[in-house]
């Protein structure tokens, strides 16, 4: 969860790249 948050703040100036990492993380667990 820690890494989430960390990349959430980079992702979250890409809005088109945020739905790319959620859907990468969701499938990487």
């Amino acid at each position: 969860l820690r890494d989430g948050s960390s990349h959430q703040g980079t992702v979250t100036s890409m809005d088109p790249n945020e739905g790319t990492f959620i859907l990468h993380s969701e499938t990487d667990k």
